[in-house]
């Protein structure tokens, strides 16, 4: 018998598929690099920050001095803020069914709870912590 269920939280539970979120992909002109060879490392990184191995802020310092390059640190403090300050407004808006789901999933009395690695904060999700335990790890 299922007791308790585990959902990861974007492209899960929220979606940035109709969200203004800019590309990481695309942050070459603001870190002062080249864009093919930046596209090409953060391809090869991207991969790191998804399972928590390296911040997004660190990732983007460590793809500039590979390309030979330096950056502020506030340059990458707007663009750690930024893609936070983004992601939040994916979480604030949460589809109602799948509020409906997760009601429905605790009127069956399972254990919920959701993990990620966004870094952006689950708790800033409108209506999802009152379903589930949250986890969250990394930005």
């Amino acid at each position: 018998m299922i007791q308790a269920l585990l959902f990861d939280l974007f492209e899960t539970l929220v979606t940035e598929s109709s969200a203004s979120v800019r590309r990481a992909s695309s942050l070459a002109r603001q870190l002062g690099v080249e864009e093919g060879a930046y596209r090409q490392l953060w391809r090869s990184r991207r991969s790191d920050i998804v399972r928590g191995r390296c911040s997004f802020r660190d990732t983007l310092a460590e793809i500039v001095q590979t390309l030979g390059g330096t950056v502020e640190e506030a340059v990458l403090e707007g663009l750690r803020s930024e893609r936070v300050r983004q992601k939040g407004a994916v979480l604030r808006s949460i589809e109602p069914e799948v509020l409906a789901v997760l009601e429905a999933l605790r009127a069956r009395r399972l254990k919920l709870a959701v993990v990620s690695r966004s870094g952006a904060g689950c708790h800033g999700c409108v209506g999802i912590p009152a379903y589930v335990h949250i986890a969250e790890t990394g930005v």
